[in-house]
């Protein structure tokens, strides 16, 4: 049903803000103290269908780097994929709040409140995502 947000955007390794050194990022149990590595684990988890541990994993390149609007941007779209929309909502709001030119972020906001029924709110932020990103392809 919200297959969207897992096709909406692909994240790649620069945008994660961490150190860009992944400790160690397999599933056998090490412990990873890198937000980068969680991210990428985090990533794929989510693209195994794993979504609370992509939360998981997230969560804790959220703990390790506070600031990587990136991290909260995926977060939100796990959320978004199990219909937790208003989990989803706050970590859009993070993400924007430290990225306000994060066209994508306004995007997914819109996706959630849409899925919550709120469509006047969604068509707000892809009013926005589009003043920010005018050829962005919307899902609508």
């Amino acid at each position: 049903m919200l297959k969207f947000f897992g096709n909406l955007f692909k994240p790649d390794a620069d945008k994660s803000g961490g150190t860009g050194e992944a400790l160690a990022t397999s599933t056998g149990g090490e412990k990873l103290t890198d937000a980068a590595a969680h991210l990428e684990r985090g990533e794929s988890h989510f693209d195994n269908g794993e979504y609370d541990s992509a939360i998981a994993d997230f969560s804790q390149a959220i703990t390790l780097n506070p600031k990587d609007a990136f991290a909260y941007l995926s977060r939100g779209n796990a959320y978004g994929i199990k219909g937790e929309y208003d989990f989803a909502i706050a970590d859009f709001n993070q993400a924007i709040a430290l990225n306000p030119g994060d066209a994508i972020a306004y995007c997914r906001r819109g996706l959630a409140y849409g899925y919550k029924g709120d469509h006047d709110l969604a068509i707000a932020h892809f009013c926005q995502a589009l003043a920010l990103s005018p050829r962005m392809p919307l899902p609508i």
